[in-house]
């Protein structure tokens, strides 16, 4: 892609393209409900993917993902108030990992495992 002016890391590229390819989409829907996991983890996948490849152990993934505390919903925040965003906390607004490595609880990766490539 082109280069940003003053944007020696690439930072700015990247994002931008993260957004022209994951930003909302017509399709989306905030009004899904979480699923509860075995583990207590609760989930929304607000756009499903239409990708063949499956999320499983080993896969390396790059996701947009908020991490909220149920324990404090508000009326404003069902889900919880937010203690983690891609958006915010980091400079991609995505977090890339691979599955089943220990970088992330279980908790997360048992909710992106069957996921697929282009969903959220």
């Amino acid at each position: 892609g082109l280069q940003v002016e003053g944007d020696t890391t690439g930072a700015a590229s990247r994002l931008r393209q993260i957004e022209s390819i994951n930003g909302p989409q017509p399709d989306d829907s905030k009004d899904i409900a979480f699923e509860k996991l075995p583990s207590g983890a609760s989930y929304r996948e607000y756009r499903e993917g239409k990708g063949d490849a499956t999320v499983t152990d080993g896969s390396k993934v790059a996701a947009e993902m908020t991490i909220r505390c149920q324990s404090f919903a508000t009326a404003n925040e069902p889900g919880g108030v937010k203690y983690f965003s891609t958006k915010i906390d980091t400079d991609f607004n995505e977090l890339a990992w691979t599955v089943g490595d220990g970088s992330l609880p279980p908790e997360l990766e048992e909710a992106m495992k069957g996921m697929h490539k282009g969903g959220g």
